[in-house]
This record gives structure tokens, sequence and C-alpha cells, in this order.
């Protein structure tokens, strides 16, 4: 516990360095979120494809890129990238387990506020959200969907530790990306004839309790996944 509390310290800290830049990032996270779902939410006329795809990209990948430049993933040196921040803590008596900690931790502050901001405004704004879901429904959907920002966004936290960027590990990295997705399509728009979005509701309205239940347990296995995951990394790479 004492390592959580210093890790939220120095995410703070992180935070206060760039307090106007995050507000910004909030702000601009928000606001396009808002037009892009709200403009979606009209599902006969943009189709569940696009949609499942802004609500991954939304809540999985863009609160990574809300992050000010230094507290991004970069090239540090030959096949080295990190966040110049891990680089920099890397050199000061920090704890592994507090440095490890404080990049999820960081990472939430920038996922995990504007997120509930949204889904709460969503139904409030869209009555194309209210008309599909009712009020229980749309807090087990809005659960699911923090959930699976969280198990995949955390991956984009974890690289804050390091990764070798190489030809054959980028050929590796495409290879694991666009099998992923093409298992995706297969399961979702082939097996189930439903997409990704459609399906978070259709179990929301079907087994409200059980969604909540696997998606807090999905989420807590995520944690201790990403933190025993960028522990072995950290031990693994030279930073010198």
């Amino acid at each position: 516990m004492q390592d959580w509390k210093q890790a939220y310290q120095l995410a703070i800290t992180e935070l206060r360095t760039s307090k106007i830049r995050y507000l910004g990032s909030v702000i601009l996270y928000l606001l396009i979120s808002f037009f892009v779902l709200i403009i979606d939410g009209k599902a006969s006329t943009v189709g569940w494809t696009i949609n499942d795809i802004f609500l991954i990209i939304i809540f999985c990948f863009a609160p990574y890129y809300m992050k000010p430049k230094e507290f991004q993933l970069q090239k540090i040196n030959g096949d080295l990238w990190a966040a110049s921040s891990v680089i920099l803590l890397k050199q000061l008596p920090i704890k592994e387990n507090v440095l490890i900690r404080s990049r999820l931790i960081a990472y939430s502050f920038y996922s995990l506020p504007p997120q509930i901001i949204l889904l709460v405004a969503l139904y409030v704004i869209s009555p194309n959200y209210r008309e599909m879901m009712t009020p229980t429904t749309y807090v087990t959907f809005s659960v699911i969907w923090v959930a699976i920002g969280i198990s995949i966004g955390f991956s984009m936290a974890a690289s804050d530790i390091g990764e070798l960027m190489n030809s054959k590990t980028m050929s590796i990295a495409f290879v694991y990306i666009f099998g992923s997705i093409a298992v995706l399509y297969v399961i979702f728009y082939r097996l189930l004839d439903d997409g990704i979005a459609k399906w978070t509701i259709s179990i929301a309205q079907e087994w409200p309790f059980l969604s909540i239940i696997i998606s807090i347990i999905s989420t807590i296995l995520s944690i201790k996944y990403y933190l025993h995951y960028m522990k072995k990394k950290m031990k693994k790479l030279d930073y010198l």
C-alpha cells in the first residue's frame, strides 16, 4: 500500500508540471468524443463498424496521446524507445515498484475522469443512447467500456517503461495487430453477426450483474498483468 501512495504522489507531481496542457487535452478529448459519438450514435446512418472503431480509439488509445510529448514513448538511443520522464526518474532513488505503479496511475488521470464525464454526458445529451438503453443497462454498458479501456489502454501506459523497436519487433507487432483485428472481425462480424458495441449493449441488457463482475475481475487481472510485465521488462532493458 505504501508503494501505491508514493506512486500516486509521483504521478500527481507529473501532472502538476503540465496541468494547463492536461486540462486543455481533457477538454479537446471530450469535445472530439462528443462530436464523434453523438453523430455516430445514429447507428442506422453511420454503421456499427465505425462505431466500434471510434469507441475502441476513444477508450483504449486516445488517452495516451493526451499526455505531453515528454511523457510519451520516444526514441532514446539505438533500438530503445521509452518515455524520457521514466529515464530521468530511473536516475533518482525511486523504487522500481513505485515508478511502475506511477505509470498506471498517471495514465488513469488522462483516461478515467474524461471517460466517466463523457459517458454521463452522452446519456444526458444524446437521445439515441437513451432510446437504445435503460439507465441500468447504460451503467452496465459504461462499466464494460471502462474495463475495456483499462484492459487494453494500460498496454500503452506499460510501454512507457521501454520497448526495443527494430525491423523484427515491428514486424511481429504488425502481425499481432492485424491478426487480432482479423480474429475480432471473424468473431463479431461473421460468427456473431454483430458489432462489438452492439454486443456489449446486448450482454449489458441480458446479464448486467454478471457483466459488471466480469468487468471488475478482468480489470484487476489486467492491472496485475501489466505490473508484472513492466517489472520484468524494466529488468531486461539497458537504459544506459
